[in-house]
């Protein structure tokens, strides 16, 4: 189980007209559980609240603020291993 506090959001440049550039912010409270198999995946859930959201759009006055919300997530990783073998191959001499 743990608990974690982030700041969120990017920037992106919208290609389709120069020089327009969004950025989303928020901030986000979760609570998630994790759980690791001997295979080496590992999944979680977590849950949380986001809130302080907002999109500000480079030359427009002011951001565009959104409720606040929930969130449900479930995460699924998977690191498997990998056995690199380095074959040195020589040609015979002649």
């Amino acid at each position: 189980m743990y608990l974690s506090g982030t700041l969120g959001g990017d920037t992106w440049d919208m290609g389709d007209r120069v020089g327009l550039v969004t950025t989303y912010r928020d901030y986000r409270l979760m609570l998630g559980f994790e759980n690791a198999d001997d295979d080496g995946e590992t999944s979680s859930i977590e849950f949380g609240y986001v809130f302080g959201r907002q999109m500000e759009v480079r030359g427009q006055p002011g951001a565009t603020e959104f409720d606040d919300a929930f969130v449900l997530r479930w995460v699924t990783r998977n690191y498997p291993c990998f056995l690199i073998v380095a074959n040195r191959s020589r040609s015979p001499k002649q």
